[in-house]
């Protein structure tokens, strides 16, 4: 085994990264989308915003932006549009909670960031709707 050389395909890595990211968006999704008032009660308690009906329409309009992200990272249906509106939702809760936030040892969602960015930078690879719809 040759430790300097990649192990498998590169076709393979935008499918090992839309997973895991896509999974992550649809059950955190899922979670709000139970609890639609506590999550609101959460964005207001973090005081970005005063308006109460800007604070409603975020409380109920991000889960399900978060849901439709997450099932279209999944199935590998524009990828880039997906990364990029994941970089937003992930930058604003990096925002809120600050880079490092106290009580944890590493912020999830920075990690979470530049999964997204690389996954930006490989494509939704071989095994996606993005491949067989758009493939030159």
């Amino acid at each position: 085994m040759n430790f300097q050389q990649p192990i498998g395909s590169s076709e393979w890595a935008g499918l090992f990264l839309r997973i895991p990211l896509g999974t992550f968006f649809t059950l955190a999704s899922l979670m709000k989308i139970q609890n639609v008032d506590a999550f609101i009660e959460t964005v207001k308690d973090f005081g970005l915003f005063q308006n109460e009906h800007l604070i409603t329409t975020i409380g109920f309009i991000f889960p399900w932006l978060e849901l439709i992200i997450g099932v279209l990272m999944i199935l590998g249906l524009w990828t880039n549009l997906c990364c990029i509106a994941a970089m937003v939702i992930l930058g604003s809760i990096i925002y809120a909670y600050g880079l490092l936030p106290p009580s944890v040892p590493f912020n999830k969602d920075l990690i979470l960031f530049f999964v997204v960015v690389a996954l930006m930078f490989t494509g939704a690879g071989k095994f996606s709707i993005d491949h067989y719809k758009f493939k030159n």
